[in-house]
């Protein structure tokens, strides 16, 4: 019974941190309205199931590495509140992450939709 209340309350932590994220980081609601349109678009498009693989991966990594991002960003303003080379690094380094998952994120949705716009527009 302990560990089911244990892992209630991971869950419960969790979601605070979903709704965290949600609530104060901006850029965690940009993904998150990409990862919506990203999703109607496949709908529209009628993505395969190999597609919608593809595309879950690549939304929750992206969504992933920006909680990861906040995460280290929260737990280094915690270590030190003075502006420092290693708090700068550690910092740059997580959003440096999240840029590189967004930006193959965008391959990915380029190498997803492009084929099917085109077929859609030529047949």
């Amino acid at each position: 019974m302990k560990n089911i209340k244990r892992l209630i309350k991971s869950f419960k932590y969790a979601f605070h941190g979903i709704e965290y994220n949600f609530k104060t980081q901006q850029n965690f609601k940009i993904h998150c309205t990409c990862a919506l349109l990203a999703i109607i678009g496949a709908i529209i498009l009628k993505f395969s199931y190999y597609e919608w693989l593809l595309l879950g991966f690549i939304i929750f990594l992206v969504i992933i590495l920006e909680a990861i991002n906040t995460a280290i960003e929260e737990a280094v303003n915690c270590a030190t509140k003075e502006m420092n080379e290693n708090a700068k690094r550690s910092k740059d380094s997580a959003a440096c992450a999240v840029l590189i998952g967004a930006f193959m994120a965008v391959i990915m949705g380029i190498a997803l939709y492009i084929p099917k716009i085109i077929h859609l527009i030529w047949g």
